[in-house]
């Protein structure tokens, strides 16, 4: 099954129907978002642009997790993916379910923390995005620039997730603007 988002003709993976049904909507999940050209990454209109590459020195400090979740993906270097996002880690639960996961990604656009609700209706997503209705989370808050501290609470109507603050170096690079000048 080839997956389209409405607007673009770039697939976003060709699945079998059976495996969409754990993810709910596919355009919510960060894994399934198109495989994208480095040069379109890191180019806009012939201008080479330089971009936050890479999260290095990534530092959690996990006041609370919820007992049915945990850390996942947690690399002390996390670089730029190929879908042109930066994670920094995910929170999964402990055992395979139905209930939400969270992606936390460096949002370089407002130099700030993002977190991503996946496998759950898009309504849901909609409403955590918004943090509306007990949901809340999507944007952390930042508490310190120098070192860059950021603070992360993350709520679903009935439950406390995570609550933690991470802190974390970012590199500025272009993989296009280095091949050009080796």
């Amino acid at each position: 099954m080839l997956i389209r988002l409405r607007g673009s003709s770039l697939p976003l993976a060709i699945l079998p129907r059976r495996s969409l049904r754990n993810f709910g909507n596919p355009r919510t999940l960060g894994e399934m978002l198109p495989i994208m050209d480095k040069e379109k990454v890191f180019t806009k209109n012939g201008q080479i642009l330089f971009r936050d590459t890479k999260a290095f020195n990534l530092q959690i400090d996990t006041k609370y997790i919820h007992p049915d979740y945990k850390l996942h993906n947690y690399p002390e270097e996390s670089n730029l993916s190929k879908t042109g996002l930066l994670k920094l880690f995910t929170i999964k639960t402990k055992v395979k379910s139905n209930k939400p996961l969270f992606s936390v990604r460096w949002d370089e656009k407002n130099n700030e923390v993002d977190i991503d609700i996946l496998n759950v209706e898009k309504n849901i997503n909609t409403l955590f995005k918004a943090e509306k209705s007990g949901c809340l989370g999507h944007h952390t808050q930042r508490t310190s620039e120098s070192p860059r501290i950021f603070y992360i609470l993350i709520k679903t109507p009935n439950q406390t997730i995570y609550e933690g603050n991470i802190t974390f170096n970012i590199n500025k690079g272009n993989p296009v603007f280095d091949n050009l000048i080796k």
